[in-house]
């Protein structure tokens, strides 16, 4: 009898601070600090992180581990563009806001996440431009980004096609170094 009524209140207390916990709000206050650039730079945390860890193959360790770090550099024309609508997206996100408007903290929270974006897009301009450069020396790379694309997305693949396929593309490399 004690055990059950011990795990009637302990269900009780859950449910009780679950519904304590609620989302954040923006507060009216004036004097309270800067709450709309927080909020816009988690959301856009989530995101990346969201975008890189499907974009990231597992193989390569690089879906972040635990750690904070966030790696956008590299990888796919489709992950490329991906990040850049991102990019853009947030990019909009601040222009709704008002600047004038905003606490000083925010305005400056404002700047370093408007130049954060910019400067992650023209390093994706100066990615797309190295990779059209090296583009010539692996004829191959589309059809990896597609078979990359279909694994991604859960496809099942012919292994027997792909092996063919690797060692092709291994031959092409060996024909590239002569060269």
């Amino acid at each position: 009898m004690r055990n059950c009524l011990r795990r009637f209140y302990s269900v009780l207390m859950a449910i009780a601070i679950l519904s304590l916990k609620g989302t954040a709000q923006i507060s009216p206050d004036p004097y309270v600090p800067c709450q709309q650039m927080p909020s816009l730079i988690g959301d856009y945390n989530a995101d990346l992180r969201s975008l890189v860890r499907f974009y990231t193959s597992s193989y390569f360790g690089g879906r972040g581990a635990g750690n904070n770090f966030v790696q956008t550099e590299g990888g796919s024309p489709e992950k490329r563009a991906r990040l850049n609508t991102l990019y853009h997206d947030y990019l909009n996100r601040l222009e709704k806001l008002d600047f004038k408007s905003l606490p000083q903290e925010c305005k400056v929270d404002y700047i370093l996440f408007k130049r954060e974006l910019n400067g992650k897009l023209q390093q994706a301009a100066d990615e797309a431009i190295q990779y059209e450069k090296i583009k010539s020396l692996f004829p191959f790379s589309d059809s990896i980004y597609a078979i990359e694309k279909l694994r991604r997305r859960g496809h099942n693949l012919n292994p027997e096609l792909l092996a063919k396929n690797w060692f092709d593309y291994a031959r092409l490399i060996a024909t590239q170094k002569q060269k």
